[in-house]
């Protein structure tokens, strides 16, 4: 990739700039990828050329939700609102998944038992690629789903009663599949808590 890069800048006569976004986490990608990021954080300067996408503040949120759709009722804009996470691509796949515009029914706009399309593609490919760029995939994996077996919430203590392995708790959070809060591991978010249920329900 970098080769590539260099080859383009090589061969014209014209100052290049090259805009490139992507997941620094680790959790999706392959080899050749991880070798930019590792080499963007070694040769980059923050805020220079090299930035940490931030989410949206709540009011950059709405405005977003209220421009996508026309006099959107309240309700529905404060359950897109709580769904999004202020993540601009959980609120368009939201919009387009659960037809918002003209919505009669709200209840069952807020039904947790299902996720956009594109979001369940996105975590599929990321279970895919942790499971095969880390040796101990399958108990990663094994551990996302005791999570979600309990409702996406499990305290510190008990899920190292399961896994006397400390190694691979900081892998998922590294990877930004689970956070710890106040003493409890939690997904991410709500949709990926939700993925890994259904996954569970389907016996995987």
């Amino acid at each position: 990739f970098l080769d590539q890069i260099k080859s383009i800048n090589n061969n014209i006569n014209q100052s290049v700039a090259f805009i490139i976004c992507g997941r620094t986490d680790y959790s999706f990608g392959n080899s050749d990828y991880y070798s930019f990021v590792n080499w963007s954080n070694d040769n980059m300067k923050r805020n220079e050329n090299l930035w940490e996408i931030e989410p949206l503040k709540d009011d950059e949120t709405k405005n977003l939700i209220k421009a996508m759709i026309k006099g959107l009722p309240e309700e529905a804009l404060n359950i897109l609102f709580d769904k999004s996470k202020n993540n601009p691509l959980f609120i368009v796949q939201y919009i387009v998944n659960r037809n918002t515009v003209g919505i009669i029914d709200l209840s069952k706009f807020n039904t947790k038992c299902d996720i956009p399309s594109g979001i369940s593609e996105i975590y599929c490919s990321r279970i895919k690629n942790l499971k095969g760029s880390e040796k101990e995939g399958e108990a990663l994996l094994k551990i996302l789903l005791v999570l979600a077996a309990y409702k996406g919430e499990i305290s510190s203590d008990i899920i190292y009663e399961f896994y006397d392995d400390y190694t691979l708790i900081p892998i998922l959070v590294k990877k930004r599949f689970i956070v710890f809060e106040n003493g409890f591991y939690r997904f991410v978010h709500e949709s990926l808590m939700i993925y890994f249920q259904q996954l569970l329900k389907n016996k995987y």
